[in-house]
């Protein structure tokens, strides 16, 4: 078993087959998002959440970069790694 802090580096153990890596990055190396269940009925899940100041002087552009990740995680990121509905891999049949 082997841990590593670095995204690229876990990617590549588990390309080279030194196990699975767990991971937060957009799959390389011919890998692909898995849903992780915890069979407790509940999903692995990641939120990611962005806050600022409504008075801040860029919060229109601020507000622009958050509604851009959004689109790029549903163009990029496979739904069935993080959709948890009925009939999805980790929802209720």
């Amino acid at each position: 078993m082997a841990e590593s802090g670095n995204a690229l580096m876990c990617e590549a153990l588990a390309a080279s087959g030194f196990g699975v890596g767990v991971i937060t990055d957009l799959p390389r190396f011919g890998g692909h998002p898995l849903l992780i269940d915890t069979g407790a009925r509940t999903t692995l899940r990641l939120s990611l959440h962005a806050c600022w100041s409504p008075h801040h002087y860029a919060a229109g552009a601020l507000a622009t970069v958050v509604d851009r990740l959004a689109g790029f995680a549903a163009t990029y990121v496979h739904d069935t790694a993080w959709r948890t509905g009925p009939g999805s891999p980790g929802g209720p049949s």
